[in-house]
């Protein structure tokens, strides 16, 4: 729901005794081998109510699982490879759209009549309104396919590692930041709205 993963470093508790582990000083000759300490502070969030339901409706649903699992894993990717990250949004939008789909009384036979392309734009659909998004996004299913059909890579995962991949303000025109923070970021954020809607529809029904 927050469009990032979490790090789970301990099991949840009450109280306040957390602790971050160390981490190894980057910047500076003389802070080679040191590490330091990171402070920790302690924030209460408070979680939506189609959270209640949200486990179990994954667990009583393979295409939610899968959906949820594959926009999962363009998370973890897409700092080092955003063209993978491109395949796993738009994989888990198809996904979503074989979800609304069956919810419309569609048959297998049905679905499998269904294009990719279109199970993927009733996706896009039914996450955004804007019109504009909307073409943008539906539009980026063409690059998808280049990467899935004819290998092109989209960042500068090309550089095969001599890549500087750390954010900086000279790496702003880099083909990485651009495609990571313009068309990438609109299929992950309509990827992102399309699950929550899913979550809190499933919600609503209970």
């Amino acid at each position: 729901g927050w469009g990032s993963t979490w790090t789970l470093l301990s099991s949840p508790n009450m109280g306040d005794n957390v602790h971050l582990p160390d981490v190894e000083a980057m910047f500076g000759p003389e802070q080679l081998g040191r590490t330091i300490r990171q402070e920790v502070e302690i924030v209460n969030m408070e979680l939506p109510d189609w959270m209640k339901t949200a486990y179990r409706y994954v667990d009583d649903n393979i295409e939610t699982k899968n959906a949820l699992g594959m926009y999962n894993q363009g998370i973890l990717v897409e700092y080092e490879h955003p063209t993978l990250a491109l395949l796993a949004y738009t994989a888990s939008l198809e996904t979503i759209g074989v979800l609304l789909a069956k919810g419309e009384g569609a048959t297998k036979k049905d679905i499998q009549r269904l294009g990719k392309k279109e199970r993927f734009t009733k996706a896009v659909k039914f996450a955004a309104t804007d019109m504009e998004l909307i073409k943008k996004v539906v539009g980026m299913y063409k690059t998808r396919g280049f990467s899935a059909h004819e290998a092109v890579l989209f960042g500068d995962e090309s550089g095969y590692g001599t890549s500087n991949s750390s954010p900086s303000i000279f790496q702003m025109n880099s083909a990485n930041w651009l495609f990571r923070h313009m068309p990438l970021a609109d299929v992950k954020s309509v990827n992102r709205k399309a699950l929550v809607k899913l979550f809190q529809k499933n919600h609503e029904k209970k």
